[in-house]
């Protein structure tokens, strides 16, 4: 995360010689004898970052309230800052749940596993991230329900810790620091068994929008408006219950109406103390009828109190002095004295300084020259709020530059993201269409290779054919041959019995003895005017 240290350092510069030129005025009425009230002098110190024995002890209680469930580090940006003994991947307000009070607004109760440190960390101070020491926490002693930031959509609602005033635009941009549920979870009494996965919390983050955040009014303490309560109920489908809850705040630090002071012999028991000090009330927040679109928060908007504010701000206007760092964190109220009822709450350049009006309505008991001197440190602390509101409209201006440079920025990184997403799928769609001619190719291919394989086949069927054609042929060849070989032997068989009948007369075949027809047939005799005893010798002639 980008840090503008510069900016920081010009601011502090500028404070700095601010605060050395009331000190000196403030010296030249004390060496001229001239009285002066002590609402002065205090702004001064608060500026110069003294400490007051009020914000001393509180410091020390934070030390003590937390040493044994974590560890105090010491930042050179944040001061004493405390990082809690926790699980990887763990984040501030996701142990424990959301009630809603009259009083206060979203108020968090924390988990029964963070209850003995929540007390403190979740209702004081900032949170914010660090590379090194993961989540830290700075010590602030103004309370608060809970120092949150809020995100609404159609479907999800988001939280994030607050962050000190320097990273606050940043972290509203932040996908990391926030955490999501759907709207009709929001009441679990577990919030972190209905977290939103890591996976799913960009696209919630583009689905919603930044609405609301804690805000400082008169009475030095905060208050949570968040979401209006009766579009919580709309997207939960239920009426909401209210709760009624008495603050358990840390001792020593500024006043909290109906609050419970917990000092170090109350520790071990703050857990309990929170417990008994929240009830039902019989109140119920109904649905609203219609849920309108959600209106962004400005860049420079520091909070709304909504329709209904919470009872405690009531008549108030949210305060613009979130802390700059941690020494601002502990000074920032001691800026003007205490408010008075109704009072309405101004930013500190622009709130007119109540000890002005103290010297006013004594001016007539003062001597010219007196009242000369008041004037011009009047007129110097009149000149000194316009510079101040001058530097703090030109931090604004350079913030709005930065703004935009990170904006310009930001849409350049889309644009080559949108080009090289176009690029790889104009990639992905060549080496489709490439993909489809190979395989197309190969089709081809065995198709051919079928087709050729068709034709051998009917090549081979063609020869077997053609093979068994000859053969039959050479077997009708050679059955006609022996037929005319069969044919030629019995003409021949014809010719040679007609010889031997032209020269011994009728055939012996002719004579062949047949079957009788009754008995044996008689015995030859000779043959008539033949030789008896010739038998079958031919006479030569």
């Amino acid at each position: 995360m980008a840090m503008h240290r510069n900016e920081e350092k010009r601011f502090f510069s500028v404070r700095r010689v601010l605060t050395r030129a009331i000190l000196g005025i403030a010296a030249l009425f004390l060496v001229s004898g001239t009285p002066i009230a002590t609402g002065v002098v205090a702004p001064a110190q608060a500026q110069a970052g003294i400490r007051m024995d009020g914000e001393a002890r509180a410091g020390t209680q934070f030390h003590d309230a937390l040493a044994p469930y974590g560890q105090w580090r010491h930042s050179s940006r944040w001061g004493d800052v405390w990082a809690p003994q926790i699980t990887p991947h763990w984040r501030p307000y996701t142990v424990g749940r959301w009630i809603y009070t009259d009083d206060w607004g979203w108020y968090w109760v924390a988990g029964d596993s963070e209850g003995q440190w929540g007390w403190v960390v979740y209702h004081y101070g900032r949170w914010v991230f660090d590379a090194d020491l993961g989540w830290i926490w700075i010590p602030d002693d103004t309370w608060g329900p809970a120092w949150v930031m809020w995100r609404q959509g159609t479907e999800q609602l988001g939280w994030a810790p607050l962050p000190p005033e320097p990273l606050l635009v940043e972290y509203r941009e932040e996908p990391d620091v926030w955490s999501f549920v759907q709207a009709q979870e929001f009441f679990a009494p577990d919030i972190a068994s209905v977290l939103l996965p890591a996976n799913q919390i960009t696209v919630a983050f583009q689905n919603t929008v930044v609405v609301n955040q804690s805000l400082v009014v008169n009475g030095g303490f905060a208050v949570n408006p968040g979401i209006e309560p009766a579009i919580v109920a709309a997207s939960a489908g239920h009426a909401l219950k209210t709760y009624q809850v008495r603050p358990v705040v840390l001792a020593g630090t500024a006043a909290v109406p109906n609050a419970i002071q917990a000092g170090p012999q109350q520790f071990r028991q703050a857990r309990q103390l929170q417990r008994q000090s929240i009830r039902v009330t019989q109140n119920q927040i109904r649905p609203a009828a219609q849920t309108p679109k959600p209106i962004p928060l400005a860049k420079n908007e520091r909070g709304r109190l909504g329709q209904q504010p919470p009872r405690f701000a009531q008549g108030a206007r949210p305060a613009t002095n979130l802390p700059q760092n941690a020494q601002q964190q502990r000074t920032s109220r001691q800026v003007s004295p205490g408010p008075q009822p109704n009072q309405t709450a101004q930013p500190p350049t622009a709130q007119p300084d109540p000890n002005q009006k103290r010297l006013g309505g004594t001016q007539q008991g003062l001597t010219r020259e007196q009242q000369a001197q008041q004037a011009q440190q009047q007129a110097q602390q009149r000149q000194a709020q316009r510079n101040q509101q001058q530097q703090t409209q030109q931090q604004a201006a350079q913030r709005a530059q930065q703004q935009q440079a990170a904006q310009r920025a930001q849409q350049q990184q889309a644009a080559q993201r949108a080009q090289q997403q176009q690029a790889a799928q104009r990639t992905q769609q060549q080496q489709a269409a490439q993909r489809a001619q190979q395989q197309a190719a190969q089709r081809a291919q065995q198709q051919q290779a079928a087709q050729r394989a068709q034709q051998q086949q009917a090549a081979q069927r063609a020869q077997q054919q053609q093979a068994a054609q000859r053969a039959q042929q050479q077997q009708a060849a050679q059955r006609a041959q022996q037929q005319q070989a069969a044919q030629r032997a019995q003409q021949q068989r014809g010719q040679l019995q007609g010889l031997y009948g032209q020269a011994h007369g009728p055939s012996p075949a002719a004579h062949a003895p047949g079957p009788a027809p009754h008995g044996p047939a008689p015995a030859p005799g000779p043959r008539p005017g033949g030789n008896p005893n010739a038998g079958g010798q031919r006479q030569h002639h």
